[in-house]
């Protein structure tokens, strides 16, 4: 008897035939699957505070700010960059810890709530992130069912031991972003296409459509898993078990909008403003790069680094297993990733966090030629038992690098960001009111209060917008749209959080602060490949810096530059701090170790570097 690590295995059966009964197997399945979730959830929460109170994460405040000013009565988001189902989920959370603070006296009305915001929204986003963490460590159980019933226990079990310590998903299990969550829903449907094949039932059907909708509704490109509902049906009308048009199939087709449109119904009713977004998101996210770079970053440059190299090899083998061998199973597995992977090319989605619904699918199939690969040796060249050892060798030695790479980030996450401790000796060795250029990923510093800019030119029509579209990616004429939408309720909410936020900065130092706005990595290739002409971004003042980087420092009587490694304004902007700057601090921290860096660390705690320009251009 050998033994696996949820429970003893005898040497003549499966992983998990045993001689105990069935009863007491299936205990220690259940205990086993406990303990893997628990352990991904761990990873997923510790560090989950990392910057708090300060928010260094791009876009986290989107879905909480929304979330918060569902609120005011208006559950319009006016914005549909993303779908809406996230941020009704952490609305429904922050209305329960309302009443919750309420009734213990913490709360006595909404606006107090809202300031309690304005004030510390350390709650609010450990609320939000610890829910992505849940939903994480929720999919590895998922991850397991599915290839449960799908190739059986060892499959599941392997495979939910590679997602519960993958770096990437435990990466952004730390972020309120709809990457997790999407992954999540994804799978959930995938597991009712599972159950289609197996049991094609009107509930299965019903289910499967539903959750596709759902899923849609966290994330637009998750649309691609109505191709693995209709894969199951396919399959399913293989097997004489249904009609190719019957009821069931129909019924799964017209779930899949409709649950979409449960979770963003102003999709629907704000019809306009929501096709304006999803053209807006499309210019964002397309990438005109040539198909060869394409390939490299979406089939090996990304899931190398998210998988690791033995698992990636193990999934790649997997995914060539499964289209040749071309059972049931093995088609409906594939579906997924290479329907998805396909949109990802024919889109130019090229952000390592895209790969996000697909990690499941990479684990499953790495899995299933791992188990593949244990049959073929069992028998041949080893016993079953030391068959058994070596896929248990084989799963830890391919888990242990994610898994080293997972807690040496939330390590690095425990630790004060170096945005933090800049601003810390800013704020303690630079008078206030002096003028300061910050790179993007810089420390958050407060800045003084500016003349508010007139509202009178936001009336934008839409198709003003639509004519300049096409022209510069982030227009400002589409900032002027978005604002001229909002309605009284929003604008409502959003004065009051800054009058919140402005009273609690009372007593610390302020600084004239200009921000050193990197020109967006579109643009670039749209500069490159001529696209977009050097004139057309020049309009844009934010932007003069990467341009005529002297001319703006002198304009604007720039004391101090606070460079940080996560932006790029361009060499000719350092070349002059170089010239003309001293060095007066750097803070640098890495998590790092005897296996290198930590891949896609991103925005997290980049170099910074303060310096003082010598000369001055003042009168």
């Amino acid at each position: 008897m050998v033994w696996w690590p949820f429970g003893p295995c005898s040497d003549t059966g499966s992983l998990t035939d045993t001689t105990m009964g069935q009863k007491e197997t299936q205990k220690y399945l259940n205990l086993g699957i406990l303990f893997l979730v628990l352990v991904g959830l761990g990873l997923r929460v510790w560090g989950s505070s990392w910057g708090l109170p300060d928010l260094y994460h791009p876009d986290e405040d989107k879905i909480v700010n929304h979330a918060l000013a569902f609120g005011s009565g208006d559950l319009n988001p006016h914005y549909f960059g993303w779908p809406s189902l996230q941020m009704y989920v952490l609305f429904l959370m922050y209305g329960v810890y309302f009443v919750s603070g309420w009734l213990l006296g913490q709360f006595a009305s909404p606006q107090e709530f809202l300031v309690a915001f304005a004030v510390d929204p350390s709650t609010f986003y450990l609320l939000g992130r610890w829910l992505s963490a849940l939903l994480g460590a929720l999919t590895i159980w998922l991850t397991y069912v599915a290839g449960r019933r799908l190739y059986g226990r060892d499959v599941g079990l392997i495979a939910a031991v590679f997602l519960g310590v993958n770096y990437l998903h435990v990466k952004d299990s730390h972020y309120i972003t709809p990457d997790v969550p999407v992954a999540f829903m994804v799978l959930a449907a995938f597991y009712f296409t599972v159950r289609i094949i197996q049991d094609p039932s009107r509930k299965n059907y019903l289910a499967a459509g539903i959750l596709a909708g759902l899923a849609i509704s966290v994330k637009y490109p998750a649309f691609v898993v109505a191709f693995s509902v209709f894969a199951a049906h396919l399959i399913a009308v293989r097997t004489n078990s249904v009609k190719l048009l019957s009821a069931r199939a129909w019924l799964a087709a017209a779930l899949i909008p409709l649950g979409f449109w449960i979770g963003t119904p102003y999709s629907l009713l704000d019809w306009n403003n929501f096709l304006i977004d999803l053209q807006h998101q499309q210019i964002q996210v397309s990438r005109p790069l040539p198909m060869i770079e394409r390939l490299e970053t979406t089939l090996f440059l990304n899931p190398l680094q998210a998988l690791g190299p033995g698992l990636y090899v193990c999934f790649v083998a997997g995914t060539l297993l499964c289209v040749l061998r071309r059972t049931s199973p093995d088609i409906l597995l594939v579906s997924f990733p290479i329907a998805y992977v396909a949109f990802l090319l024919a889109t130019g989605g090229l952000q390592y966090r895209y790969l996000m619904p697909a990690l499941p699918f990479f684990c499953l199939l790495a899995a299933v030629f791992l188990s593949r690969a244990t049959g073929a040796l069992k028998g041949r060249f080893l016993s079953r038992a030391w068959a058994h050892t070596f896929t248990v060798a084989a799963t830890l030695t391919f888990a242990f690098l994610p898994a080293y790479r997972a807690v040496a980030l939330d390590l690095s996450l425990a630790r004060p960001d170096t945005r933090t401790l800049a601003k810390e000796w800013v704020e303690q060795n630079v008078p206030g009111e002096a003028h300061i250029a910050v790179e993007s990923y810089g420390p958050s510093l407060i800045s003084s209060p500016r003349a508010v800019p007139s509202r009178e030119d936001t009336s934008i029509s839409v198709e003003d917008w639509l004519q300049h579209r096409n022209k510069i990616t982030e227009k400002s004429i589409y900032g002027k749209l978005k604002d001229s939408r909002l309605g009284r309720d929003w604008k409502a909410y959003n004065s009051l959080i800054d009058g919140a936020s402005e009273s609690a900065q009372q007593g610390r130092p302020r600084y004239r602060i200009f921000r050193l706005r990197p020109i967006p990595y579109v643009w670039q290739l749209r500069l490159e490949t001529g696209q977009l002409r050097e004139d057309d971004v020049k309009t844009h003042p934010e932007f003069k810096h990467f341009f005529e980087p002297a001319q703006f420092l002198c304009e604007n009587d720039i004391d101090y530059v606070v460079l940080s490694s996560g932006a790029d304004t361009g060499r000719k902007m350092e070349s002059i701090i170089e010239r003309q700057g001293d060095l007066l601090h750097r803070v640098e921290t890495s998590a790092t170790g005897w296996l290198g860096d930590l891949p896609f660390y991103s925005f997290h705690n980049p170099a910074i570097e303060i310096f003082k320009l010598r000369s001055r251009c003042r009168s």
